[in-house]
């Protein structure tokens, strides 16, 4: 078999369930970890340590955050996002929220804003100062099809502005 470049290339596609929390949260640290190899107990050992003083690792938990969590959490993590990150990533409720995929990677989460109606795949890399919405402002109950599908595996280098249906 071909070599794969991410060891989730397998197991992780837009189209598959929903997964928890917990198991997006593992994807996107075994995505940042790059598949750099080291035992399963120091992973576990050292992602709270990771979290806290990784940038990266700290912008994927507020994400997931605001993604799996309860609906009034999206304002706290909406505030610390700004003020540690200066980026937007919250908004993941409704219709016409932003579906993001599993195993995401943000190598430096900052300026980073993601609108609504955005559809962001898995095993995407996301750097410094992108930019992906909808093409217009989308109402509530507005047409989901006017955002930004950004698919599995892409990498957005930094200053991308991707709005409206690509």
């Amino acid at each position: 078999p071909p070599e794969r470049e991410r060891p989730f290339d397998d197991i992780i596609e837009i189209t598959a369930p929903p997964m928890s929390f917990i198991e997006l949260l593992w994807s996107d640290y075994m995505a940042n970890r790059n598949a750099r190899p080291e035992p399963l107990w120091k992973l576990i050992a050292l992602y709270p340590l990771r979290v806290l003083l990784n940038p990266s690792m700290l912008f994927a938990f507020l994400v997931r955050c605001a993604q799996k969590g309860p609906p009034w959490i999206k304002y706290f993590v909406h505030s610390l996002q700004i003020h540690l990150f200066s980026s937007e990533v919250y908004d993941f409720g409704g219709p016409d929220g932003i579906v993001l995929g599993p195993g995401v990677s943000w190598p430096h989460p900052y300026g980073i804003l993601i609108g609504r109606a955005a559809k962001i795949g898995a095993g995407v890399t996301m750097y410094n100062h992108v930019n992906v919405g909808a093409n217009r402002h989308v109402p509530v109950g507005g047409l989901v099809s006017q955002g930004a599908h950004v698919g599995d595996r892409a990498v957005l280098y930094g200053y991308v502005v991707l709005m409206g249906p690509l």
